[in-house]
């Protein structure tokens, strides 16, 4: 039906516009079209005070569990929450205070802003936000208009439950922002001053698009910037194509740190592309001002991967850390194709140049159940006749809670480093390589609580190390 189509050509724009166009509807057509989505399975979530659903956000069963730890989906303008974080280390490396971390916090969303009030470890801190009309301010430890991860990040705590427009967003060293919401009918674009020690002795810019998909900074003071995009894409390549692109990096165009994320699928061609690229810094974990300038050995990784009918695959890598030049190749073969999984055939090619000189073919077999997020896989890999045993167990549950389990064994002796699918903050995955006899990692994500656990050990030290992270918030 006509309705149809152009729902299918409203649908690619993005949320607010699509309200904007179903409000010029006559209401008759109107509610033909609410009619269409009910039956699709996508309802509307209205706010207060709007015209039809002026800030309505359309919401589909896929997309509730797209996003692991999504926010609070209460509709409500004003609502109190608390919420709080324990983290424990066990790591003879580290000092003790280093090793535990705790935080408590009460706060509440208003329709023109929100505030927090926060313990952490021995520190009271406090966050407040405000919006009304043209401008905006920002205070404290918490809020920032910015979705940045990175951008004054206080090292020692995360959130979980960081989502656009959260209420509890990721833990700030002290920063203080105001500016002004430009075109505000258009969705307001953000601009503004900033100040933050942490990452300039002295005030820098900050610009933000609508819907939060494209951030800037920069300070002239300590010429640290930062960049953040996050864009969805469809029709690109033909109209069954669906792309997502998240990039963010930040420091100096000498010296920075960042990760890029690449995702395209087409549903009628059964094909899934994923590309990833970071770079990163054992030394710093985010430059600040005091430590830009410090050397430390860099790793840049780059990872791709083609995907035919979920288990057809081929996939690459390539690594430069110091002197150690790393890199790869794969092809994933199933024997057979059925409702309940498959078993997969591997085989990978590892190079290493550099310092290091090494060729290694690992042949491996798995046992693999793909659909969407859920996804089963238990086999193992021979490498010079040592074995390699690696698991991953993820299954989406009760509405928005996503439950993961990953680990790895390596047989003492085996050559060169192993490909470990991660679990990122801001991405769906990213491969890190590792060279640890064993990893287990557990996660368990949902709206109102979060639990990360990992145990590893390496080669060379019968000694475990433990890390442990809940977190947990209520609204009221």
């Amino acid at each position: 039906m006509p309705e149809s189509v152009e729902i299918a050509s409203q649908g690619a724009k993005e949320s607010s516009q699509f309200i904007a166009w179903l409000d010029r509807q006559t209401a008759k057509k109107r509610s033909k079209i609410i009619a269409i989505l009910i039956t699709k399975g996508i309802r509307l979530n209205f706010t207060k005070n709007t015209k039809l659903a002026a800030k309505a956000k359309i919401v589909t069963n896929h997309h509730l569990a797209k996003k692991e730890g999504s926010p609070n989906s209460k509709t409500n303008a004003d609502f109190f929450f608390v919420g709080g974080t324990y983290q424990v280390i066990d790591a003879r490396y580290l000092p003790l205070e280093k090793r535990n971390h705790s935080s408590l916090f009460l706060g509440q969303v208003q329709t023109y802003g929100k505030w927090m009030v926060e313990k952490r470890d021995n520190k009271l801190t406090y966050g407040l936000e405000f919006n009304y009309k043209l401008i905006h301010a920002y205070s404290g430890h918490r809020y920032k208009p910015l979705p940045n991860f990175y951008f004054a990040k206080d090292l020692n705590f995360f959130s979980n439950f960081d989502r656009p427009d959260s209420h509890i967003p990721q833990p700030l060293n002290e920063s203080y922002f105001m500016g002004f919401n430009l075109f505000p009918g258009a969705g307001s674009y953000k601009l503004g001053i900033y100040s933050a020690k942490t990452v300039s002795e002295e005030p820098g810019f900050y610009f933000v698009s609508p819907q939060k998909s494209l951030a800037m900074t920069f300070a002239p003071y300590s010429k640290i910037g930062s960049l953040y995009i996050h864009e969805n894409f469809k029709n690109i390549l033909s109209t069954d194509w669906h792309s997502n692109l998240q990039a963010e990096g930040i420091g100096r165009a000498e010296n920075y740190l960042g990760f890029l994320y690449l995702r395209a699928n087409s549903d009628s061609a059964k094909l899934k592309i994923d590309a990833t690229a970071f770079r990163d810094n054992q030394l710093l974990s985010v430059p600040t001002s005091e430590s830009v300038d410090k050397n430390g050995v860099k790793q840049d990784l780059g990872y791709s991967r083609v995907r035919y009918r979920e288990y057809f695959a081929i996939e690459g890598l390539r690594s430069n850390e110091g002197l150690r030049y790393e890199s790869g190749y794969a092809f994933h073969v199933p024997l057979w194709i059925t409702e309940w999984g498959t078993i997969v055939l591997r085989y990978r090619d590892y190079t290493e140049d550099g310092f290091y000189l090494a060729h290694s073919i690992g042949r491996g077999i798995f046992y693999e159940y793909r659909n969407q997020k859920t996804i089963i896989s238990l086999g193992s890999e021979t490498r010079d006749n040592l074995k390699q045993a690696e698991g991953k167990v993820s299954l989406p549950f009760s509405g928005n809670y996503y439950f993961e389990i990953s680990c790895l064994y390596r047989e003492n002796g085996i050559p060169m480093r192993s490909w470990f699918e991660n679990w990122s903050y801001a991405t769906d995955f990213n491969i890190n390589l590792v060279d640890r006899k064993e990893i287990w990692k557990l996660k368990l994500i949902g709206p109102e609580i979060s639990l990360n656990v990992s145990i590893s050990e390496k080669m060379d030290s019968p000694t475990y190390i433990y890390y442990a992270n809940f977190q947990f918030n209520q609204s009221f």
